[in-house]
């Protein structure tokens, strides 16, 4: 079972904008997703709510010894230290059983892969929340990012863009996205500047077959712009009408990241109302 593969932009009460990518709710899915993440990559996350006021940044200092489901609850417990999250039916003791009200409160309503944007639009944090029937956050898994070191969360001179595999994997597994070789983090780290055949021309030529660009005259000059500094801007007033969700998420002429491009063009198509990402090895994951 999979999410809704379109993202949602949503401005944060901080000023922040995020990019939303809806999950599955039901129990399987959430058991298989947070057992994934915290038997094989506990060494790798932050987790722990992150509300108004307060932020809780934790690591597990060993691996989990005990990751089990008991009357809707997953217990996650790193030796004494452990948390428990509603994520399934809920019905409490026999003796003193819980009304459905408060068992739909406490079990998770709402899951969702996020991406949070810099001001300039960029992405800068990857992660998963939890959202429970009273749409109170139950947790944060904040994945690893390229900007900081991974032990001392430094920031670093230059992004590790291999750090995002394992947003990637998330999107792949949950969103049917897989990245492609030439949409790897490592490869797509490119300018507009050089051999069109190298760099972000084939990614974006690729996003452009798939999004609801029908016409052959389009989707040439759109693919031709992508190829030229000098030819971006006039193309833009070309297709500006017809188009203008595409000429909205033309790159600015600097390095660019795939994970840049990716946002600039889920949220744009998105609010067209075109595929806001397309299912397939062509599209940017």
């Amino acid at each position: 079972m999979t999410g809704d593969i379109r993202p949602h932009r949503i401005v944060a009460e901080g000023g922040a904008s995020v990019d939303v990518f809806s999950l599955p709710t039901d129990a399987a899915s959430l058991e298989e997703l947070l057992r994934d993440l915290f038997q094989n990559h506990w060494r790798h996350i932050t987790f722990g709510p992150i509300i108004q006021g307060a932020a809780w940044d934790m690591r597990g200092a060993q691996a989990p010894d005990t990751i089990k489901m008991f009357d809707g609850y997953l217990t996650v417990a790193f030796g004494v230290p452990h948390f428990h999250l509603c994520i399934g039916e809920h019905k409490g003791p026999h003796d003193n059983p819980v009304s459905p009200a408060l068992a739909r409160d406490r079990r998770t309503a709402r899951a969702e892969l996020f991406r949070q944007l810099s001001r300039a639009g960029h992405p800068i944090s990857w992660g998963l929340r939890l959202f429970n029937g009273e749409d109170e956050q139950q947790i944060t898994v904040l994945l690893p990012n390229p900007f900081l070191h991974p032990d001392s969360e430094k920031i670093l001179k230059t992004p590790d863009w291999s750090r995002l595999e394992r947003w990637h994997r998330l999107r792949a597994r949950w969103l049917g996205l897989a990245p492609t070789p030439s949409t790897a983090p490592a490869a797509a780290f490119a300018t507009n500047r050089g051999d069109p055949r190298n760099g972000i021309f084939p990614l974006l030529a690729a996003r452009c077959r798939d999004l609801r660009v029908q016409d052959a005259v389009g989707r040439w000059i759109f693919g031709r712009a992508l190829a030229s500094h000098r030819a971006v801007r006039g193309a833009m007033h070309l297709f500006a009408k017809p188009h203008a969700h595409l000429a909205a998420a033309m790159p600015v002429m600097a390095p660019v990241h795939a994970d840049e491009l990716e946002s600039a063009f889920d949220a744009n198509v998105a609010a067209s109302g075109g595929p806001a990402i397309t299912l397939g090895a062509s599209g940017i994951a």
